[in-house]
């Protein structure tokens, strides 16, 4: 059975159909993990969790489902698939898209690149933070930050659990370029202090008046409650950096 429906946001809608089989086969919404399925047996619900699910994602239930609910958390057209018996297709279901991760995310509207600095100050050395404030509910995942500073030496990236003091003007700007688009949850703050704050994760070498593209292997992964920072080596020194990001949510 093919079932494709407009669905409108929080509203649920129960199908009464027998089945062993459920597979989410097309969401017109451009957001992922929209969709939430409950399956139901002899008006009982049965402990099969489909939640925030995408297209392709399925559900077997070996003792079968006699009615389901849905609830998507946008204004979207959902095209759903429900079976009994043993069943299968040597067709390839919906459409196969092969599409590079990072513009699969700016088209989204979940990638973001923002800059800010920290003036120079006698005694002090510079701090430049991406922090993502408590109860944000997503993660900030980093792929790179481009580190200059005025003066030749080291810069170093560390982990801070503590939002830095000032929060910058600088707001970040969403990687899909249109009328509407999504915030941000992360800030970019800075700091000048007499100590290095945070915990070191590494340092580069920088050339007076030059900078530096560091592309990490793996991204970092930046949890609620938690920043990334770029901090001068010596005090009195400018520090600039700007980060590219995308954001999940947990």
């Amino acid at each position: 059975m093919l079932i494709r429906e407009d669905f409108a946001a929080g509203i649920a809608k129960t199908y009464q159909v027998v089945g062993n089989f459920f597979r989410l086969k097309k969401a017109t919404g451009a957001a992922g993990e929209t969709v939430d399925v409950t399956f139901r047996r002899g008006g009982g619900t049965l402990n099969v969790d489909l939640t925030k699910s995408d297209p392709g994602d399925y559900a077997f239930v070996p003792e079968g489902f006699d009615s389901i609910t849905v609830v998507s958390t946008v204004n979207q057209e959902l095209t759903m698939q429900i079976a009994r018996g043993q069943v299968g297709s040597n067709a390839v279901l919906g459409t196969v898209s092969v599409i590079e991760g990072g513009k699969s995310r700016s088209l989204a509207g979940a990638a973001f690149s923002a800059s800010n600095s920290s003036a120079a100050l006698a005694g002090n050395y510079s701090h430049v933070q991406l922090w993502n404030p408590a109860g944000t509910g997503k993660r900030l995942i980093v792929t790179e930050v481009l580190l200059a500073t005025a003066v030749a030496g080291s810069l170093s990236l560390r982990r801070h659990n503590v939002a830095l003091a000032t929060l910058s003007g600088a707001v970040p700007m969403n990687k899909r370029l249109d009328a509407a688009p999504v915030a941000s949850v992360a800030q970019l703050r800075d700091e000048q202090n007499a100590a290095q704050l945070g915990t070191f994760a590494g340092s580069v070498m920088a050339a007076g008046i030059a900078s530096f593209l560091w592309k990490f292997s793996e991204p970092y992964s930046v949890e609620p409650g938690f920043g990334l920072q770029a901090v001068g080596s010596a005090v009195n020194e400018i520090v600039r950096a700007n980060f590219q990001w995308f954001e999940e949510t947990i």
